[in-house]
């Protein structure tokens, strides 16, 4: 059986300038806690930010051990973004 959420790419994105991370590892962006952005210098990553995205994930790990896709199950494709004003989830398709 699938997930019922599937994570397909993670970054980090600078408030400030826009610059996006290279694709990384979820639960290893705690390294980017504090760090400055190499194109402005802003903080790329709080640790209050930090802790939201996961929180985020955990939620994402029970719903896949509640739910389960098989084949015949609809998917949609959305984009999540975590910045200081909190989630949001864009629809892709």
């Amino acid at each position: 059986m699938a997930k019922a959420i599937k994570i397909e790419e993670s970054n980090i994105k600078c408030d400030h300038c826009g610059y996006k991370s290279p694709r990384i590892i979820p639960r290893q962006a705690k390294r980017y806690i504090n760090k400055p952005c190499p194109v402005c210098g802003h903080n790329l990553l709080t640790r209050r930010e930090y802790l939201g995205a996961i929180g985020f994930l955990f939620i994402v790990d029970i719903v896949n051990l509640l739910f389960k896709a098989d084949e015949n199950t609809y998917c949609k494709k959305v984009v999540v973004t975590s910045d200081k004003s909190g989630l949001s989830i864009k629809d892709v398709d």
